[in-house]
């Protein structure tokens, strides 16, 4: 449930305003932003449903985790939105792979979508399985999941990553190009 003041939730952003970026003209980026006096920034995740219109409706309405990829305010109405990538729970894996799933686990689908800030659900944590000691001890703590290999939502299929660098990084394209075929949600 949303903490509302006079019934009305509170936000703003948080960081200074980028405008007219390679992230589009008609937007203005910032960090991160705060509702109801929880800051997200880029990078953080949050719990949500699938959205429908992103397909495939085997997925539709399931519980998913988001990471946040961008926060944004467009300039042509001003609403403000988080770009994100979708990753998927075990149960959506079990039921279209022949892939074993681990207590925590959840799968990037490099699927990305702008999603409006008031769709934005409970913070979760997500890292990469070479980031913790015992995954099984890390998923025991409330909203603490983990990853290790992708999920291709066409092909139903989970592969393995190989990583370089900061596990926890964005494998993703940038924002400009993502937008250009993200669905709004």
């Amino acid at each position: 449930m949303l903490a509302k003041e006079n019934g009305v939730e509170q936000f703003r952003w948080i960081g200074r305003p980028t405008r007219g970026t390679e992230d589009g003209p008609d937007l203005i980026v910032y960090g991160g932003f705060e509702r109801n006096n929880v800051p997200y920034h880029a990078g953080d995740f949050f719990l949500s449903p699938w959205p429908p219109m992103l397909g495939p409706e085997r997925f539709a309405g399931k519980q998913c985790v988001a990471r946040i990829l961008c926060c944004f305010q467009r300039l042509v109405d001003n609403k403000c939105f988080v770009n994100v990538e979708w990753f998927v729970m075990p149960d959506v894996v079990a039921k279209t792979s022949d892939a074993e799933s681990v207590e925590g686990e959840v799968y990037p689908t490099m699927t990305f979508a702008d999603v409006n800030v008031a769709q934005v659900g409970e913070r979760c944590r997500v890292v990469h399985a070479t980031e913790v000691w015992s995954v099984t001890a890390w998923a025991q703590k409330p909203e603490h999941y983990w990853w290790r290999r992708w999920y291709d939502v066409h092909s139903r299929s989970v592969s393995e990553v190989k990583i370089r660098g900061s596990a926890n990084t964005s494998l993703a394209v940038n924002f400009a190009q993502r937008r250009t075929s993200a669905e709004i949600f």
